[in-house]
């Protein structure tokens, strides 16, 4: 799945694409959504059921490594390799799950199994712009050319964000769905 479509891309650069060149625009909105996707270290679009497996805590707070968190259908602890249901939690509805006040996650040697859905259904409006102008970047420009001359030829290379990667304006409009939390193997 893409964060934006091979249409809605024809229209943010005005053009109808051939068979040929509709193939080239998916494979850069899948790039372009890698991009993105390894940057935020989110799935973004919306997944059901998804099976996280994480590191318990300290604390009474086991923050979901997905954000939006949709829902969270079930909670297993291997406690020295037994699997065991978990119903002693409250989820926030943002994405942390609370055990009572006193109360931990069994410190970060306990694999604790989350099941649940995140992501949006419609992709926002600031991503899939993002999306977007990374893929337009590279199909106007697939070399990331920044100068040219004809007499006595002379290219000159862009170094800043060329292809399929972020420039810094997109990094500060993809920031807040950035995910610090990495789940356990």
């Amino acid at each position: 799945m893409t964060l934006s479509t091979v249409d809605e891309f024809g229209f943010f650069l005005g053009v109808t694409f051939t068979d040929a060149q509709a193939e080239r625009a998916q494979l850069l909105l899948e790039l372009a959504t890698g991009a993105i996707q390894r940057f935020t270290r989110q799935t973004i679009e919306l997944v059901e059921n998804d099976v996280a497996v994480l590191h318990g805590t300290w604390s009474a707070g086991l923050v979901l490594p997905q954000v939006p968190v949709v829902s969270v259908s079930a909670l297993t602890l291997d406690v020295e390799g037994v699997a065991t249901a978990d119903t002693d939690w409250v989820f926030d509805g943002q994405r942390t799950l609370w055990r009572d006040a006193g109360c931990s996650w069994g410190g970060d040697t306990q694999k604790i199994t989350v099941t649940y859905s995140h992501g949006w259904e419609e992709i926002p409006a600031e991503v899939r712009a993002v999306c977007l102008q990374i893929a337009a970047r590279s199909y106007r420009n697939p070399a990331g050319v920044s100068a040219e001359s004809v007499g006595q030829y002379s290219v000159t290379y862009g170094s800043g964000a060329q292809g399929i990667s972020l420039t810094p304006d997109e990094k500060t409009m993809l920031r807040s769905l950035r995910n610090k939390w990495v789940s356990a193997l």
